[in-house]
């Protein structure tokens, strides 16, 4: 509250001097789009709005009405709101230019195999650093998806153009089932070849100390054979984000 009060003080060409928080949805409005910028570093609708948060801002302006209607709460307002509030934090807005920037670094993180639930992370973090505006949820995990599913599609052309037929019947031999311990055939509930490796027995039995060497051979001899068809397909280290031009 204190700080959205700053913003009318410290601005003589505010929105206040310019008689536009004469109404009383448009002082809340203002008010409630200012703390919620200040939280998130981004700007919702009236729709958005809590309840609670409404309530409190009322009793601060010592309005009576406990149910306010926004529909004169038109978006060229809004639009006057946002950027005196943005002007006064020192953000700019999610343009073109920090849109560019901003999927440069997430096609870094996808490459580094890094979760989309960090990556969401990351680009907020990525953004206020740099002061700007934080874009809708949707937004962003469209832009994180659409990275995703590009990288898919240049592995796939990758393996495609580049791994022999060895290479991938060799691969495809990673997703057979492999025999219950003590059987002689697999059963519908049996474990795939690329499972067990990714999980290598402690054991220190000799029959088990023999079956984990003879995986990391296999992982040894499959990746000497597709190093040199697919250099491009690994994960990449990545740094810190940035995000400036």
């Amino acid at each position: 509250m204190s700080s959205a009060n700053s913003i009318l003080i410290s601005q003589p060409n505010s929105v206040a001097s310019r008689g536009e928080l004469r109404a009383p949805t448009h002082q809340l409005g203002f008010l409630l789009s200012a703390g919620y910028f200040k939280a998130a570093k981004s700007f919702f609708p009236p729709s958005a709005f809590h309840r609670r948060d409404l309530e409190y801002v009322a009793r601060q302006l010592e309005l009576e009405d406990s149910w306010f209607d926004f529909s004169d709460y038109n978006p060229r307002t809004r639009q006057l709101h946002e950027i005196t509030i943005r002007t006064f934090y020192g953000f700019r807005v999610f343009d073109p230019e920090a849109r560019r920037l901003l999927l440069k670094e997430i096609a870094s993180m996808v490459r580094s195999q890094l979760k989309p639930k960090l990556m969401l992370w990351l680009c907020v973090d990525a953004l206020v650093r740099e002061k700007i505006e934080v874009p809708s949820y949707m937004r962003l995990t469209k832009l994180i998806l659409g990275a995703i599913n590009r990288r898919k599609q240049e592995l796939a052309t990758i393996i495609e153009h580049t791994l022999d037929q060895d290479a991938r019947g060799f691969l495809d031999g990673l997703l057979t089932q492999e025999p219950i311990e003590g059987g002689t055939t697999p059963g519908k509930t049996s474990a795939y070849k690329l499972t067990l490796i990714k999980k290598l027995s402690e054991s220190t039995r000799p029959s088990k100390v023999k079956e984990r060497v003879a995986d990391l051979d296999l992982v040894g001899g499959l990746y000497h054979q597709t190093e040199p068809s697919a250099p491009d397909s690994r994960a990449k280290p990545r740094g810190d984000p940035v995000l400036r031009p």
